[in-house]
């Protein structure tokens, strides 16, 4: 059987692991690959992670050791409290074959995504002084001149009294970009113009972007696209479906790590392609492990 939860052992195995030898009565991976699993199973606290991992036994110890047996929630509760988040959030950006418009791009952060085989599109940030502008540069000089090597398209929405328009461009002439030796496989880079009516108030915003993916308009108009999406509604469906906002857990970094716990789950949740709510299909994971396979193997905003 194919299993995808390998992956997971391999990339959150390097979270640093702060106790000491002799209360290592189980491993620190396998703590956090049965909460992630869990979590999309439908956990959204460290009591009701324990009650799945438990019933759950079985199909763990298909891939997972588990020395001691299935932690306690008081374990799951104080191991994961003294996990710094930012660790759990670098093994997941290693895991997930992604894209991810929304992390700031730094040369670790790309060299992680790649070396995990992985794609990216991100968005550069106007503190990135040196490629922001040289990306700013090369989309005015190709427009200027309606250079072959730049693809255009545009969309226009319309509904509830607003106008959306978008504008995108995608190009693979980086030459001229000075720093692009400085980002791992870096093959094109994209621009995108967002302008709203709303009544009488018009708001204009510019956004670039790097990618390792090739020049292609459509793929990457639509990657954007899905990103704005969830970035709209992820914050309700968190609260709604995951209870975010019930949740009580209030130990060290215990509630920055279940949240993290809860974006990946929902991350890979709507991207697995069955026409079911969020809920359902945390339902549906629960009760049967060949689809929790199949929403582990999901990728993120193809």
């Amino acid at each position: 059987m194919d299993q995808p939860e390998l992956t997971l052992v391999t990339h959150f195995r390097s979270i640093p692991d702060y106790r000491e030898n002799h209360n290592k009565r189980h491993i620190l991976v396998e703590i956090v690959v049965m909460a992630v699993c869990c979590t999309i199973c439908g956990a959204n606290a460290f009591t009701e992670i324990a009650v799945i991992a438990n019933a759950k036994k079985e199909w763990f110890q298909t891939f997972l050791t588990l020395p001691a047996g299935i932690p306690s929630h008081d374990t799951f509760n104080r191991v994961l409290a003294r996990i710094n988040p930012k660790a759990i959030q670098r093994c997941f950006i290693s895991w997930i074959r992604a894209t991810f418009p929304q992390i700031d791009p730094q040369p670790d952060t790309i060299n992680a995504i790649r070396t995990a085989d992985a794609h990216y599109t991100i968005c550069v940030k106007s503190n990135q002084k040196i490629l922001y502008h040289d990306i700013q540069t090369t989309f005015a000089t190709l427009r200027e001149r309606n250079d072959v090597q730049l693809c255009y398209d545009e969309t226009i929405e319309k509904g509830h009294g607003r106008i959306e328009t978008r504008r995108y461009w995608v190009t693979d002439a980086v030459a001229h970009l000075s720093t692009r030796d400085a980002w791992n496989g870096l093959h094109s880079i994209g621009m995108v113009e967002t302008e709203r009516h709303i009544g009488t108030r018009i708001g204009q915003k510019t956004r670039y972007f790097i990618s390792s993916r090739p020049a292609d308009l459509q793929p990457f108009a639509k990657r954007v696209r899905s990103h704005w999406h969830i970035e709209n509604k992820l914050h309700w469906q968190l609260d709604v479906i995951m209870d975010e906002d019930a949740a009580h857990i209030r130990v060290d970094h215990g509630p920055e790590n279940m949240a993290v716990l809860r974006h990946m789950a929902l991350n890979l949740l709507k991207h697995e392609p069955s026409k079911m709510s969020i809920q359902s299909k945390r339902l549906q994971a629960a009760c049967d492990n060949n689809y929790l396979e199949k929403v582990v193997k999901m990728q993120m905003l193809q």
